[in-house]
């Protein structure tokens, strides 16, 4: 399956990228724009010089065909930002209590969703949240984000948790999103669970519109996320990269900037799957496993099969569950998986 790339200003992510990411698609042609041309003001006149001739007279051009026209009338169709109510963007905040952390959860929830109204999104917005806020009468730390988040017309979907069923005892961890397991998923852990819990809101929600599964608690939005992609059709599939970087230029450290999978978070991969697979993808492009887009359609075939891999993982040892195989690393040997090709070069 080919793949190609594009630019795509979609969201601010506050690690690696500030609104410019790269988009691995699968299944479509390259769609690259042209650059804006660079325009020059031209200097003032001097009154001492002669006012220049007028431009010459140019024939006007014969009305053209209707077969130009209708051409015409599609790349026109094709360039208009595409923001539809059945779109959804879905994303993870089971928070019951305040982090140390900044930002705030409360505000990183306000700065998801408020920027995503902000740019004019029109479509669903669907935040898995911890079980007080949905109850009737929430406590007093989630009462006031609840309000928020339906006065923003975000749908708002309590998430069970159960302790962790394994065969195996897991590294000890305090973090909640990767101590506590699903109550629907009892092997997979919070980091993972929301990619299951995200396609089974798909599977019973069908939308014949864009989604988007993505981090919440660095994620901004600088305008709206589908703008370019135009009307969806069948089972396309975005994946991320990182910002990739420049070799020649480097931070005062001497360290390039830009991350690829020559960094530790790709290297955690050899503990489960051994140092083969890793050289496979050595030294490429960092694919980001924060934001999943596609159709519907498209998105739950790819989250089928990276749950089955998460699912299976939770049957061999520690090093093939989080903290040891976070999701991020995960991403490269699902792609191999799923769409039977070498991770993109």
């Amino acid at each position: 399956m080919q793949l190609t790339t594009k630019a795509l200003m979609l969201v601010g992510v506050a690690s690696f990228v500030m609104g410019m990411v790269v988009r691995k698609e699968f299944g479509s042609g390259d769609t690259n724009e042209a650059p804006c041309p660079v325009i020059s003001r031209p200097p003032p006149p001097s009154h001492s010089s002669p006012p220049p001739p007028p431009p010459p007279k140019v024939k006007a051009s014969p009305d053209p065909s209707p077969e130009a026209n209708r051409k015409n009338e599609e790349n026109t169709k094709t360039h208009e930002p595409w923001n539809h109510p059945d779109d959804v963007v879905m994303g993870l905040a089971r928070y019951e209590h305040d982090f140390s952390a900044s930002p705030s959860w409360p505000d990183a929830m306000k700065m998801f969703v408020g920027t995503l109204r902000h740019v004019g999104y029109k479509g669903r917005i669907v935040m898995f949240v911890h079980p007080l806020m949905t109850s009737d009468s929430p406590p007093a730390n989630l009462l006031a984000t609840k309000k928020y988040l339906l006065s923003k017309n975000v749908e708002i979907i309590g998430v069970e948790t159960a302790p962790c069923q394994f065969p195996f005892k897991p590294v000890d961890i305090h973090q909640e999103i990767r101590k506590l397991c699903s109550a629907d998923y009892p092997m997979l852990q919070l980091e993972w669970a929301r990619f299951a819990i995200g396609r089974d809101w798909l599977k019973k929600n069908p939308t014949t519109g864009w989604s988007l599964m993505t981090d919440v608690r660095d994620t901004f939005f600088q305008r709206t996320p589908f703008a370019d992609l135009g009307p969806p059709t069948g089972n396309q599939t975005f994946v991320y990269e990182e910002y990739y970087g420049d070799p020649t230029r480097t931070i005062a450290t001497g360290k390039k900037i830009g991350i690829d999978t020559s960094h530790w978070f790709a290297k955690m991969a050899t503990k489960c799957y051994g140092k083969d697979n890793y050289e496979a993808y050595k030294g490429k492009p960092m694919l980001c496993s924060g934001q999943i887009l596609g159709t519907g359609t498209g998105s739950v075939k790819m989250l089928d099969g990276y749950i089955d891999e998460m699912r299976a993982n939770g049957k061999k040892n520690p090093t093939c569950v989080p903290p040891e195989l976070p999701d991020q690393t995960l991403v490269f040997t699902e792609i191999k998986i799923i769409f039977k090709t070498s991770p993109p070069a």
